[in-house]
């Protein structure tokens, strides 16, 4: 009988993106748990995750660190602690209800988070120095057992993460439409009288005008 094996790999999925503080249930990372090799179900049951943080940024300037598998969470919600910009945070999930990944199969880790909205953000540009960087680190920082022996399983971890980086705010772009009418002579007291037409082109969030 095949012995019990795990790979967890940080996918490439999602792609480093421009994300804006404030933003709530943000997925970060998307990790393999690939038991395709393995000779019986495996059973994890904690985990860790690492964000590698940018120079600029403190790992707590993310909050409410949830882990989901098709949908469902496992574990409590926990809180990043890491103060101290540019130095990489872990957090500890224990899982009561384990995940188990048939043998054979695999499943995703799906891990999102809140960035608080008075979290350091860039003004402009791609810079390194305001990213977050999610992952399973290494073989220590998860739990696995056979689901039927319960012997202890050695992990293939791989998969760095990538980079999200955090901007301050959005932005909002207006141009006058090419569309706009003609010149024209227009009576007086006329209604619905089309003056000038805008394009307001938001980035990186929606934008409210009031």
């Amino acid at each position: 009988v095949a012995a019990g094996s795990l790979a967890v790999i940080t996918k490439t999925t999602p792609a480093s993106q421009i994300i804006v503080r404030g933003v709530s249930g943000y997925k970060f990372a998307e990790i393999l748990l690939d038991a395709a090799d393995s000779g019986e179900d495996v059973k994890i049951t904690a985990l860790t995750i690492t964000d590698t943080v940018g120079s600029a940024v403190p790992g707590n300037d993310l909050t409410n660190m949830t882990l989901k598998v098709d949908g469902v969470q496992y574990g409590d919600i926990e809180q990043p602690d890491g103060s101290t910009a540019g130095t990489a945070d872990t957090t500890a999930f224990t899982l009561d209800t384990p995940i188990v990944v048939p043998a054979g199969e695999s499943k995703t880790l799906e891990v999102y988070a809140d960035v608080k909205a008075s979290a350091t953000g860039d003004t402009s540009g791609t810079d390194a120095d305001y990213t977050h960087q999610i992952n399973v680190d290494a073989a220590g920082d998860i739990t696995t057992t056979g689901a039927t022996t319960g012997i202890t399983i050695d992990e293939a971890v791989s998969g760095s993460g990538q980079d999200m980086y955090v901007y301050e705010k959005g932005s909002l772009t207006t141009v006058e439409s090419a569309s706009d009418p003609d010149a024209k002579i227009v009576a007086a007291n006329s209604t619905g009288v089309t003056w000038n037409t805008y394009k307001f082109t938001p980035k990186y969030e929606n934008v409210r005008l009031d």
